[in-house]
């Protein structure tokens, strides 16, 4: 069954559901909190010009295969084996990902309980005191 074209897709889209949800959830997992914004920006961006792009990618191939759909789209699903093998190797690294992430935390609010972390919260121009002298 997996040898026809109905079996490649359905195997693909039974597939294809769970990358962006699962994609997400590690996205929001391993990223500061203070960088998760740009994070889902650029993971947005990526899905937008996937979902743009993708359909003139098809379009290509199948005038590539001389106007049959068929062979056009079984060799278009080829790229979510990329896409399989990136989240494979996601997955090897999300444990290592998410202690890094999580002592990145717990550093930052050590710092916070001690009051350090004052003079980082402006950023590379520091924060302004009361009296407007600037604080690093």
């Amino acid at each position: 069954l997996l040898c026809t074209y109905g079996g490649v897709a359905f195997l693909t889209g039974a597939l294809i559901c769970m990358t962006g949800n699962c994609v997400r959830a590690m996205v929001n997992n391993v990223t500061q909190p203070a960088a998760r914004g740009t994070a889902f920006a650029l993971f947005n961006l990526s899905d937008d010009l996937g979902r743009g792009l993708g359909p003139l990618a098809v379009a290509l191939l199948v005038e590539g295969f001389g106007g049959r759909r068929r062979p056009a789209f079984c060799v278009a699903t080829l790229g979510w084996l990329l896409c399989g093998a990136l989240n494979t190797a996601a997955a090897c690294t999300l444990e290592r990902d998410l202690t890094r992430v999580a002592r990145k935390a717990d550093r930052a609010q050590a710092l916070a309980d001690k009051g350090l972390a004052a003079g980082k919260a402006g950023g590379r121009w520091g924060v302004r005191g009361e009296e407007g002298e600037r604080r690093s």
